[in-house]
């Protein structure tokens, strides 16, 4: 009798520490378009009121404010009703974090808990207009996640830009979404469903080894033709690794040539720094020096790295790119990446997919238009780890190729590749070994040349 009665008296007890934490759970309201008995003025005055578990809904209106959110709470638009806008406040930006590399932040939103946890943003403008920033070492974030994970959907978030002549600072000052987690373990994050646009440097930021999660269903925009700045769209960096998918990007070209925008990059990911290998799949990238940019990055043999079915058009210096770069310590190749099953239209400088790098699988993919020079490069311009030129131990199969001055054109001889067999219409030249530059069109002939500059097509310029 005496154990049973323990037993029911534990079962007492779960289930009152059950109800206490239901009845925590609350919802708090900012503004006056839902009746309740409390309601605050400000979203940061009903975050400071809020505790773990606990809703914020914001009533349509204008919210001049920066807002800190330390707690496992969910900020969000009141569904059905038109999305709260978080503006510049009335004097300006300030700084309210630091980012890892150290550069002072003025997030608009800072989602930043004294212990690693989880946080809801859903449904809000977020805009960064009329900030007025001349200052290059302030920069700008739209949502800021910091150590923290949580989902980010439904947002639009715009404007993180300086104004005419502080535009494109060194390193930019001005994202739209960034999520920097260095500790691995840190809860996962989604990014969903978001509108991104008219930033400064890059549109979504993931950096470090515990920044991964999901970024999905994006529309992220770039400034078009532009001499100002390179920004990149959708970036992983430094170990960060997310599956990326079904995102709508376009109008990333820098026109100077001397760095190259892109729309997806994923820089210095390697299989010794991530959990889980990225995925860039089913994503739609139209108008970009580079489509999606593989810098620095690798899977391992076994595990590869994977670019699949995306949808890529008129890009500048390619579609897809795989570099090695030799001045990491270690050194990172460009290897165990598989490139299959994407469509690639209208290459103007350069190649529909550039390979410079090793033991990488091309296959399956559609490259139509790669009129000036070669719809696949093996490209032996980027050092290996061990100082070999890149380009080797590549497969290359089963690849649809139309309209291209070179089918494939390998830097390294015949015989240091697989090359299996290729579907080629409208070819001038279906291969050709042991160069890394040929050209059917005088427009090749641009500044930023291979031959000219001693390298490969102008690299991707990173954040901070």
């Amino acid at each position: 009798m005496l154990k049973k009665a323990c037993y029911c008296s534990v079962l007492a007890a779960a289930a009152f520490v059950l109800a206490t934490q239901s009845a925590g759970a609350r919802t708090l309201h900012v503004g006056t378009c839902k009746t309740a008995q409390t309601t605050y003025g400000t979203i940061q005055s009903a975050i400071d009121a809020a505790v773990d578990g606990d809703a914020v809904t914001v009533c349509p209106g204008t919210y001049p404010e920066q807002v800190s959110i330390t707690k496992s709470v969910s900020l969000k638009g009141v569904v059905g009703m038109d999305a709260p806008q978080v503006v510049v406040p009335a004097g300006g930006l300030v700084q309210n974090a630091t980012m890892a590399a150290g550069t002072a932040a003025a997030a608009q939103i800072l989602v930043a808990p004294a212990v690693s946890g989880s946080a809801n943003v859903t449904g809000l403008v977020v805009d960064a207009g009329d900030n007025n920033n001349t200052d290059c070492n302030l920069t700008m974030i739209g949502i800021y996640y910091k150590g923290a994970g949580g989902r980010i959907r439904k947002n639009t978030v715009q404007n993180q830009i300086g104004p005419v002549g502080h535009q494109g600072c060194l390193g930019g000052n001005g994202f739209g979404i960034v999520v920097e987690n260095q500790t691995i373990g840190t809860d996962s994050v989604t990014i969903e469903n978001n509108s991104v646009k008219n930033f400064d440097r890059n549109g979504i930021v993931l950096r470090s080894p515990g920044a991964v999660g999901t970024v999905a269903r994006n529309t992220v925009t770039g400034l078009g033709e532009t001499d100002v700045i390179a920004q990149n769209g959708i970036e992983l960096v430094d170990g960060a690794s997310a599956n990326i998918a079904f995102n709508v990007l376009s109008g990333f070209n820098y026109t100077p040539g001397t760095f190259g925008s892109t729309a997806i990059i994923l820089y210095n990911v390697s299989s010794a720094l991530y959990q889980s290998p990225p995925t860039v799949q089913k994503n739609t990238i139209n108008d970009a020096n580079y489509g999606i940019a593989v810098d620095g990055a690798n899977g391992a043999a076994g595990n590869l790295l994977q670019v699949v079915s995306n949808t890529i058009s008129n890009t500048g210096f390619a579609g897809i790119v795989i570099f090695s770069e030799p001045g990491f310590s270690p050194p990172v190749n460009g290897d165990y990446v598989n490139v299959a099953n994407n469509k690639i239209t209208t290459t103007t400088i350069y190649d529909g997919i550039d390979v410079c790098g090793d033991n990488n699988s091309i296959t399956r993919n559609t490259v139509a238009n790669s009129s000036v020079e070669s719809a696949i490069h093996l490209d032996a311009l980027c050092e290996q780890a061990n100082g070999d030129p890149s380009g080797a131990d590549n497969t290359v199969s089963g690849n649809r190729i139309t309209n291209a001055c070179i089918g494939i054109l390998s830097g390294r001889p015949q015989g240091d590749n697989t090359i299996g067999a290729n579907k080629f219409v409208d070819v001038t030249n279906q291969t050709m070994f042991g160069s890394d530059d040929y050209a059917c069109s005088t427009a090749h002939a641009a500044p930023q040349h291979r031959k000219a500059k001693g390298k490969t097509t102008p690299r991707p310029l990173l954040s901070p």
